[in-house]
């Protein structure tokens, strides 16, 4: 007689074999099933129109669009002092796209005002005072022009309404290559956690508006205190070597 029945397990395969094959089982894969559904494979047509060699489908793709495309949206379509603040405050975390709010902020019991920032109750003031010393090789604006830059230095902070603020240097005729100004600038900011920092370099026009040299933008609580170099940084976001400013930054508490 034939025997027709099969060894302990699944289809025939011996117990100690399946056992050996769970073992093998990823959690985290396992724990993916829930999210995910499989697809069959057609061809690589959806590949060559998206110029990606892999096909997702988490609940559907329409839907999986949708989110995508509401977690990017950007109201800046062109560069300028906007764009500068969003790149600048997500430059502290290597532009992951994700940046905490501060402890008052995500405090459910209670809500952050920012019209009257000394009622929260992590209040504390500071001075940041600035110095700005000199220039170095800042860029032609119209090279078409044989014009020499006359540089002044624009210090804004952005954050609540009690710290918006802008001061400047003095302007200096015809040098944009070594110009020196050693110009104090100082700000009392209200609420440190939410302020940025923006410098900005334009050259003088007696006549018309100001012309844009170069700027750089960081959260105040990623500034380093002491003399400090700052690399500035073209209309569209992008490096403009050797140019800078050389400043000398203090930071103290408002008493």
């Amino acid at each position: 007689m034939i025997n027709t029945r099969k060894a302990p397990g699944s289809d025939g395969i011996p117990s100690r074999a399946v056992k050996k094959s769970k073992q093998r089982m990823s959690k985290e894969l396992s724990d993916c099933v829930i999210y995910c559904k499989s697809v069959h494979f057609s061809s690589f047509k959806h590949s060559r129109i998206h110029s990606k060699f892999y096909e997702v489908a988490s609940f559907t793709e329409s839907k999986a669009r949708k989110h995508l495309r509401e977690a990017v949206a950007l109201n800046f379509q062109t560069a300028g002092e906007g764009m500068d603040l969003n790149d600048g405050l997500f430059s502290q975390n290597a532009n992951c796209g994700y940046v905490l709010k501060p402890i008052f902020m995500r405090e459910a019991d209670k809500r952050f005002d920012p019209e009257m920032p000394q009622k929260q109750s992590c209040y504390q003031p500071v001075v940041l005072t600035v110095q700005v010393i000199s220039g170095q090789q800042f860029p032609k604006v119209n090279i078409k022009e044989d014009s020499i830059v006359d540089p002044l230095v624009r210090v804004e902070i952005h954050g609540v309404p009690m710290d918006q603020a802008k001061q400047e240097t003095r302007y200096i005729e015809n040098n944009g290559f070594n110009p020196v100004w050693y110009d104090t600038l100082c700000f009392t900011i209200h609420t440190p956690e939410l302020a940025m920092v923006r410098f900005v370099v334009e050259d003088y026009d007696k006549t018309s508006k100001n012309d844009f040299v170069g700027q750089y933008t960081l959260p105040l609580s990623c500034m380093q205190q002491g003399y400090r170099h700052i690399h500035l940084l073209s209309k569209d976001g992008t490096s403009i070597p050797p140019s800078s400013i050389f400043v000398h930054i203090r930071i103290t508490e408002l008493e």
